[in-house]
């Protein structure tokens, strides 16, 4: 077992992405929907706007033939997820055992560009929260994507 360090922009880079180093970054099938409450959205971006810490990732690194999906880029409650199954292959992949609410969060501003998302907290219809929200994750957007960190 092996500790590593990397950006949050690195990691995200490598969501669904299996021609890069160490094959990318997957979830396995026994993971759960995505469960996270709007408050907890909240709390993740306001650590990575303050450059917190946000917790680790428990990463399995394998070549062996499981199931997996990707990351979600438009996530609905009734999102099918046999629709974004990967072929069960023999190729190397990081399937993420924990951290997948925080990825989702990331890949969900990724794939918008900065823009509202679908997940729980983007679909605010309170327009003084429509308008933070707004500006916020268009900030976080620039600080995951653009940063010239790592």
């Amino acid at each position: 077992m092996k500790n590593q360090t990397t950006t949050i922009r690195k990691i995200v880079k490598q969501l669904n992405k299996g021609d890069v180093t160490d094959g990318g970054f997957w979830l396995p099938n026994i993971q759960r929907n995505f469960v996270w409450k709007e408050y907890q959205t909240e709390r993740l971006f306001d650590s990575l706007m303050r450059d917190y810490p946000i917790g680790t990732l428990l990463v399995w690194k394998t070549k062996s033939n499981i199931k997996h999906r990707k990351f979600i880029d438009i996530y609905k409650n009734d999102t099918n997820f046999t629709a974004f199954y990967m072929p069960e292959n023999n190729k190397c992949k990081l399937l993420v055992l924990d951290g997948q609410q925080r990825l989702q969060n990331k890949e969900e501003i990724r794939r918008n560009k900065g823009n509202k998302g679908t997940l729980p907290f983007f679909r605010s219809t309170h327009p003084f929260k429509t308008q933070i929200s707004t500006n916020l994750i268009t900030q976080i957007f620039n600080k995951i994507i653009t940063s010239a960190r790592g």
